[in-house]
């Protein structure tokens, strides 16, 4: 139970902790089940599956690696419902959907930050993480160590920056469009507004000739 605990909410491998967008899933699950049902149960069969399996491994928490590196594969199986999130969000009926939204975006995005920043190795060497401390006390844990080292100043790794200065501009480039090109069509999608569907009577003539 520690381990099963320690993977999905403990301050050091909470799944829910490092993707908090996971979170914006849960209220519209059981929608997601019962429009897609086939899909819904392999997404909770594969889900069981990894979480089970790696509970039982005895290095459960995988290591120095920052967050749940084991549990990082099912993050997009496990989002699948998320686009029911955001057409609800579009209807526009409910500004605490709104919010909660825009929260769980925002922290997801400070924890990948905090994690991208500022080195591992220099974190792990200065504030060194004592096992099962940093796993489950949030004053030790790696979100308040990384925080803490990049306000101080210490430990600063912009891995996109030492790209250029050590290879070049044209690896730079190459590593960061992937990156540039998902985000803006993640945003022109958010933004997309939808056609209504144009009813040109046709199955009002066909019932009429009927």
């Amino acid at each position: 139970m520690t381990a099963i605990y320690g993977h999905l909410f403990s301050v050091g491998r909470g799944i829910f902790i490092f993707s908090p967008a996971l979170l914006l899933v849960l209220p519209v699950f059981a929608r997601f089940h019962d429009r897609h049902n086939r899909e819904s149960l392999v997404v909770l069969s594969v889900s069981a599956t990894m979480l089970c399996f790696y509970s039982l491994y005895h290095s459960w928490e995988g290591g120095w690696g920052y967050g749940n590196r084991y549990l990082l594969p099912l993050v997009p199986v496990l989002l699948l419902p998320l686009p029911l999130v955001f057409e609800r969000l579009r209807q526009g009926r409910s500004p605490w959907l709104a919010a909660f939204v825009g929260t769980a975006l925002l922290g997801g995005f400070l924890v990948q930050v905090l994690g991208l920043s500022v080195h591992i190795s220099f974190v792990l060497h200065r504030y060194g993480y004592e096992e099962p401390a940093y796993l489950f006390t949030p004053s030790m844990g790696q979100l308040n160590s990384h925080l803490d080292a990049l306000l101080s100043g210490y430990g600063i790794d912009f891995w996109l920056y030492r790209i250029v200065t050590q290879v070049g501009w044209d690896a730079a480039v190459v590593t960061a469009l992937p990156w540039v090109v998902s985000m803006l069509l993640g945003v022109l999608l958010l933004t997309a507004k939808r056609h209504p569907e144009v009813d040109d009577g046709s199955e009002a003539l066909d019932l009429a000739r009927g």
